[in-house]
């Protein structure tokens, strides 16, 4: 038998860090290889800690309900059956831990055959720190070999980059001034992590990319008769298909049509996706999450139906996986359901474009010199114009209108 390290790893490569909201196991305990332990909460889901092998829990190094535990973080020690395997261990779940959090969201993308993926250097690589340090540090360009490290070991951890030379935190809130707004006058309402994820990452998105938007009026006639027909019927409410669908449908294809506004912006180079994951703009009690149809160019209007059906229905009951809410090439947002008319949303990066969807009504129109009445929505297209210029967004919108004029037989 032989010590080992349970280490804390990153679920999906945008998180950084997350809360043990319970243990599944007391020291003591014997456990099997893939065992669930703990159950952990990141600031986009639940998500469950395995045994990385079979052996005996030695101890818990980290309280239940304790926030911001960086991934890479040891979060037990266990005894292992197999002394030989010790270092090797170790070396995996770093590894592990290191590739979940690598600072390029394109990774997994960027296996397929033809993009060549993205290497961090390798003298950051040989330097004692937590993955998400060194993600920070990546993106902020800070020699970490400077650094005095805080964490366990001497580990450098994230804390430990704000004094370093540009570290420069996005500010998302401020103190409110206590002779304009006295105490009492107002209900303090405590931030949760994922409002405060939220807040930071579109902070961040606003300052960080050159953005514009592209608005349009898109005819919705063809999608209300066809969606009549179609639900016509139909008692099956997961089955039924909503205008949402047919939006998701038609961009889906017309990402492939136009695939230069399915592309990500990175220092090394745009990516161009081979397939049109859409993320679905889902608001739930504390905030919003935005889950992926993963390759959604593939799947049937009914298919779309029912899969976004599924996902939304578990998104307000907090049962998506982490893996389930990574990986968008493309986002959708309706707020037509709500009687908005029209909006602009904030890109999520590295996508390049995300599409807000108003309220279909009835709308004045003149069709071959005649003033008549069409079934209209207000569709905004906002794009980062590193990798979609204008004339790209205003073709994808053609497209889109190309197939919301002729939903699938």
């Amino acid at each position: 038998m032989s010590l080992h390290e349970i280490t804390l790893p990153g679920f999906g490569s945008s998180v950084g860090e997350a809360t043990i909201v319970k243990w599944l196991v007391a020291p003591g305990s014997e456990v099997e290889a893939g065992q669930i332990i703990a159950e952990v909460e990141t600031d986009k889901a639940m998500a469950d800690l395995e045994a990385p092998e079979s052996g005996v829990i030695e101890s818990l190094e980290v309280a239940e309900g304790q926030e911001g535990v960086e991934v890479g973080t040891v979060v037990a020690r266990f005894m292992g059956a197999s002394p030989a395997r010790e270092t090797d261990l170790q070396v995996k779940q770093e590894v592990a831990a290191e590739e979940a959090g690598n600072p390029d969201p394109l990774k997994a993308q960027n296996s397929e055959p033809g993009i060549e993926p993205r290497h961090a250097d390798a003298s950051q690589e040989r330097i004692l720190a937590s993955p998400y340090a060194k993600k920070l540090a990546g993106e902020r360009s800070i020699d970490l070999s400077g650094i005095a490290g805080s964490g366990p070991g001497g580990r450098v951890i994230s804390l430990d980059l704000a004094t370093a030379g540009g570290m420069e935190r996005v500010p998302v809130s401020r103190v409110l001034d206590d002779s304009a707004y006295p105490p009492g006058s107002y209900e303090w309402v405590p931030v949760n992590k994922m409002r405060r994820a939220i807040a930071d990452g579109l902070s961040r998105s606003v300052q960080e990319i050159p953005h514009y938007s592209l608005m349009v009026d898109l005819d919705f006639e063809a999608v209300l008769e066809h969606r009549q027909a179609v639900n016509h019927g139909n008692p099956n409410d997961a089955a039924r298909i909503s205008v949402n669908d047919y939006i998701v449908w038609a961009c889906a294809q017309a990402l492939m049509a136009v695939p230069a506004a399915n592309s990500s912006w990175t220092t090394e180079g745009i990516a161009r996706h081979r397939h049109a994951n859409i993320a679905l703009a889902v608001a739930i009690d504390d905030g919003l999450v935005t889950p992926v149809l993963r390759a959604a160019e593939r799947f049937t209007l009914k298919e779309i139906a029912v899969a976004s059906s599924d996902v939304i229905r578990r998104s307000r009951a907090r049962q998506l996986k982490t893996s389930e809410l990574e990986g968008a090439t493309f986002s959708v947002s309706n707020l037509g359901m709500l009687g908005v008319r029209s909006f602009t949303s904030i890109l999520s990066q590295p996508q390049a474009c995300i599409l807000s969807v108003g309220a279909v009504s009835d709308r004045p129109v003149v069709v071959n010199g005649e003033l008549v009445i069409s079934k209209q929505a207000s569709c905004t297209l906002t794009c980062d114009h590193r990798v979609v210029d204008g004339a790209v967004g205003a073709e994808f919108l053609q497209k889109l209108d190309e197939y919301l004029r002729s939903p699938p037989n």
